[in-house]
């Protein structure tokens, strides 16, 4: 009887395992569909831009002889002989054989007679440029440099022969490089004959240049709008979906995914995002690839909402992060905002080319003005009157026009003022 029940119980264990091969070979699986965690794109508009527009020459000095100057900047009203001159002239020029000037050479060289005794045009940028990034600028062949140079001015004028040359002047005050131009004479005093009718300009001590007449601007008044915090979280996180929020007892909202953090500062109206999964500095990333990186990130998580241009570079050392820092302007001028939360700023800082860190204003500005005002700046006697009385008289290193940036809940006001940069980089307006 046992021997029966043990046969009969293989048979059906045989003939289960052949109807369950069966399924396996010939059925059709039902599967079950898992809903994925949901990857949410980014929602923060803003518009993009190439590097190469936010490393143009804050302004273009006209050298026309006769100890004549005017400068042009890039947004201003005189705007199209900004674009003439350098979109359209020294954009499309070559510059090569680059060259270390020795010290005797130097020492032969005086600039400031130079400059204003032959028609010339220098190019002044925010910044030294590292020479890779300048290249994607202009046309520069540097065959044969083969250390880092950071270029803040190019000057071009005619020697007595009445030849083109070229002068890279570097951060570093004794190193000049001169370069071979395939710019033609009559080239460079046709561009330089533009400024002859605009405002005179004065050479200063330090460099930089200073209007012999008051110079007309524009006070703005702008409603504003706000990033909102949904769209930060769907910007900055890879999965907005896990990120949670904790609030501080000063106001403030910290969201984070365990790995990557953002603080909104209401009091401030200012955002500050670190990413700790940025690699450490154990190797230095520099050159032209590290304001790359940071233009990529500022297109892909915000964009720029406005004009800027590339105002500061610190590189790293003792292996701390490097720092850029990008300035909105409107029309010519750059906007500055308390210390507390300074509008207008761009700051990031990257390790290894990887942004850890980046801060802006909440705040972006509408598209168009509430209120146009027209205003002048005082220039001449009265603008040195300033600068004599000035708390930083004697630290100053450059004077620029500049908006203030007052605000208020509802509008923003853009008050023209002279702004100075003193010794230890910081500003401050007269």
């Amino acid at each position: 009887m046992k021997e029966k029940i043990k046969s009969a119980v293989l048979a059906i264990l045989v003939v289960g395992s052949l109807v369950q091969s069966y399924i396996l070979a010939y059925g059709s699986p039902k599967l079950d569909l898992l809903t994925p965690t949901t990857y949410v794109p980014s929602e923060l508009r803003g518009t993009q831009t190439e590097l190469a527009d936010l490393l143009i020459p804050h302004q273009l000095i006209l050298h026309l002889g006769g100890s004549d100057h005017t400068v042009l900047m890039p947004f201003s009203s005189q705007q199209q002989f900004y674009k003439m001159i350098f979109r359209d002239f020294l954009q499309k020029r070559r510059f090569e054989d680059l060259r270390k000037l020795s010290v005797s050479n130097l020492i032969d060289r005086n600039w400031n007679s130079i400059r204003n005794n032959n028609p010339g045009i220098e190019m002044v940028f925010n910044e030294g440029l590292p020479l890779t990034a300048l290249q994607r600028v202009l046309e520069i062949k540097s065959d044969g440099i083969d250390s880092p140079l950071n270029i803040k001015r190019i000057l071009i004028y005619a020697n007595t022969t009445g030849e083109p040359e070229a002068y890279f002047f570097t951060e570093d005050e004794g190193t000049v490089y001169a370069a071979q131009t395939d710019m033609d004479i009559n080239e460079v005093q046709k561009n330089v004959a533009f400024g002859q009718y605009l405002t005179r300009y004065s050479p200063q001590y330090l460099g930089y240049y200073l209007p012999d007449e008051p110079i007309p601007v524009v006070r703005y008044k702008y409603t504003y709008t706000q990033f909102t915090a949904d769209e930060l979280k769907r910007s900055l996180f890879v999965d907005p979906n896990i990120v949670k929020n904790l609030q501080e007892k000063d106001g403030s909202q910290i969201y984070t995914d365990a790995k990557r953090g953002l603080q909104l500062q209401n009091d401030r109206q200012w955002m500050i995002y670190t990413d700790s999964l940025a690699a450490p500095a154990v190797s230095k990333v520099s050159g032209v690839a590290i304001i790359e990186s940071a233009t990529q990130f500022v297109n892909q998580h915000g964009g720029w909402n406005g004009t800027f241009l590339l105002n500061k570079i610190v590189q790293s050392v003792d292996a701390k992060p490097q720092r850029l820092q990008f300035r909105q302007y409107i029309d010519n001028l750059p906007l500055f905002g308390s210390t507390e939360e300074d509008m207008g700023a761009i700051n990031l800082e990257l390790q290894q080319g990887i942004v850890s860190s980046y801060e802006r204003s909440l705040n972006k500005l509408d598209g168009t003005p509430l209120k146009k005002t027209i205003a002048q700046l005082p220039g001449g006697a009265e603008l040195r009157k300033l600068l004599q009385k000035s708390e930083h008289s004697g630290k100053i290193v450059d004077v620029f026009p500049a908006y203030q940036v007052v605000a208020t809940d509802k509008s923003v006001d853009l008050v023209p003022r002279w702004a100075v940069e003193l010794e230890d980089g910081t500003n401050d307006f007269l």
